[in-house]
């Protein structure tokens, strides 16, 4: 069984440059590590409500997960 954990630091070591430090590559790593949870969790206009609602959850967006996986500034866009 694998691990998303690991997974997602190897592509964000593979993502980083040499001189990147341990902070950019936590970052990335906690990136790597939403994005599966982001292409669910994601925006989609729904226009009977005439608003966007979660995709995967059909709550308003953003969704309760959303905020978890999203920077402030992409949810405000």
């Amino acid at each position: 069984m694998s691990d998303p954990a690991v997974e997602a630091a190897q592509r964000a070591y593979a993502i980083n440059c040499a001189d990147a430090t341990v902070y950019d590559e936590a970052v990335t790593a906690a990136r790597e590590m939403a994005k599966p949870i982001r292409a669910l969790h994601a925006p989609e206009y729904d226009e009977d409500l005439e608003s966007n609602q979660c995709h995967e959850c059909s709550d308003d967006w953003p969704c309760e997960t959303a905020k978890l996986v999203y920077a402030t500034e992409e949810l405000e866009r």
